[in-house]
């Protein structure tokens, strides 16, 4: 993808000939998936607006208005904002090409909407859509879904079909990950613990996790000493 900067700042243009110009969507969903995972660790809080100021100009061009929202919401002033039609650098022409509705979710995935959402429960009657994966590029978000399914409703059931929450993404020339069933134990705050003790992730991981997604883990594995 040949993105180039212009003068002032401003975006060049897009070489609708290149090789990954057909690819383009699912390239911005995974770069959209990456910025989802680094929003769980606060060490890298520092990336993120050089991350959004990317994918607000990406999300402009493929004219995707939903996700230049979900980036202006994190980072205003950060966020490339457009006043006229004249500011995409896809043509209508180039653009229908693309095959942006087959790829990309209507609405942004949100790993906080979607970890509130698991957390309150069907509360508005309406299905939790699985939230979207890139195998282990996505470990984080994988990992902190578990936790707080198992939580939320783990007194509730002996086991928990992650399948509903997640959704592994095919990736071509890999082999398909899966999500598991997990089995729980009589107290649901020991299969938290396991599941944390197996990642390897260190009390310096924990400390950098969002508060409000820390919380209620780190609450668990104090239960258990």
């Amino acid at each position: 993808l040949d993105y180039k900067m212009g003068q002032n700042n401003k975006p060049g243009e897009i070489d609708s000939t290149c090789q990954l110009f057909n690819y383009l969507p699912s390239c911005f969903l995974a770069l959209h998936l990456l910025y989802e995972e680094l929003k769980l660790d606060t060490s890298k809080y520092s990336e993120l607006p050089f991350l959004v100021n990317l994918l607000s100009r990406l999300a402009t061009d493929l004219q995707l208005p939903e996700y230049q929202l979900h980036y202006w919401k994190d980072f205003p002033d950060n966020c490339f904002v457009h006043t006229t039609q004249a500011a995409n650098n896809i043509s209508q022409e180039y653009l229908e090409k693309l095959s942006n509705s087959s790829v990309l979710p209507a609405k942004p995935p949100c790993v906080f909407t979607h970890l509130l959402n698991i957390n309150q429960g069907n509360s508005n009657h309406q299905p939790i859509q699985p939230f979207p994966i890139l195998g282990t590029r996505n470990s984080s978000i994988e990992l902190a879904v578990t936790c707080v399914a198992i939580l939320a409703h783990g007194v509730k059931h002996q086991s928990l079909d992650m399948r509903h929450l997640l959704r592994p993404l095919v990736q071509p020339g890999r082999p398909t990950s899966t999500v598991p069933i997990i089995h729980l134990e009589e107290n649901p705050t020991h299969t938290v613990a396991q599941l944390i003790a197996n990642s390897q992730w260190t009390p310096t991981r924990l400390g950098n996790l969002p508060l409000n997604v820390a919380l209620p883990i780190l609450s668990a594995l104090a239960s258990c000493q």
